[in-house]
């Protein structure tokens, strides 16, 4: 009894205090201040024109309130679940961030005081993914990582293989009729990186055992997607609205994408916290399985012996 609890208060010093956690709650609190420049009672001037009062709350849970409650999970000694709300908190500031930006959620344009704020705020949602995984793998004791990492790849690749089909579906091969119609053609290279490249080279690397490149890889395309997706509804790329089904394949693929910044970080997470429990001998970031079974074998020497 004595021993467990002396054990959670360790981790709970370990998950505050480590370099993790000290970085961690750095970006938290410089985003409280930036999520405070982004309400009315700072930059923001626009509360009249938006396009609906629901969209308060996500705004506030994005600026605020999720960051509040992931730095008072840090403080109480429960960095996991900060970590976890460090991950969620960076897929709203994508998602509202880029779609402000597009147009989507006032009807009219974003001040330049808001524009500074909001890719400040995206560039601090860039290390929640960098240093929450992180802070939540710390504490790897007893993780059976081929379980782990079977997951992982498991639901990383049911996502990569959705996106593929989404994207190829989202190509004039699919129901994109609008070819004609788009602004540039140097849009062209950017979509198909997107929507295709990047999610192919995922899985390949997948598939050859690259599972830190194949987390990062999904991350990646998401980000662009949650641009892609908003600025196509405000008009950024066509000169011709989305037809109704290109409205819903962009919707599934904004799901597909906060699968990526979700399962992505998990899987490098789960490669970074393997690698160190390796002491990070051999390629960490291919065949991890067999580098943790030659660990617990060297382990299960000396008692068989």
């Amino acid at each position: 009894m004595v021993g467990s609890q002396t054990s959670k208060v360790t981790n709970a010093i370990r998950g505050r205090f480590s370099t993790n956690g000290k970085v961690l709650g750095g970006l938290l609190l410089f985003s409280l201040v930036l999520g405070y420049l982004l309400t009315p009672v700072g930059f923001e001037t626009r509360l009249a024109d938006i396009r609906s009062l629901a969209l308060v709350p996500l705004f506030l849970s994005m600026a605020l309130l999720i960051p509040i409650a992931a730095l008072v999970s840090l403080w109480r000694g429960r960095p996991q679940l900060a970590g976890i709300l460090a991950v969620v908190d960076a897929v709203l500031v994508f998602f509202v961030g880029f779609g402000d930006q597009a147009g989507a959620w006032f009807t009219v344009k974003p001040p330049v005081a808001i524009t500074v704020v909001e890719y400040l705020l995206i560039l601090v949602a860039e290390g929640y993914i960098l240093f929450g995984p992180r802070l939540y793998y710390e504490d790897t004791v007893g993780i059976d990582w081929g379980k782990r990492l079977s997951l992982d790849r498991t639901l990383l690749a049911a996502l990569l293989v959705g996106g593929i089909v989404t994207g190829f579906l989202l190509s004039p091969l699919g129901f994109e009729p609008r070819l004609p119609e788009v602004k540039s053609l140097l849009l062209a290279p950017v979509f198909v990186t997107v929507l295709l490249l990047l999610p192919i080279v995922g899985l390949v690397a997948l598939a050859r055992g690259r599972s830190w490149l194949a987390g990062l890889l999904p991350s990646i395309s998401a980000l662009f997607a949650f641009l892609i997706g908003p600025g196509d509804q405000a008009g950024f790329f066509f000169n011709a609205p989305p037809p109704a089904i290109i409205t819903g394949l962009e919707l599934v693929l904004t799901a597909i994408s906060v699968g990526y910044i979700l399962v992505g970080p998990r899987l490098m997470g789960d490669t970074y916290a393997m690698c160190a429990d390796s002491h990070g001998k051999g390629d960490c970031a291919r065949d991890e399985t067999p580098a943790v079974a030659t660990s617990a074998g060297a382990s299960e020497g000396p008692v068989n012996a």
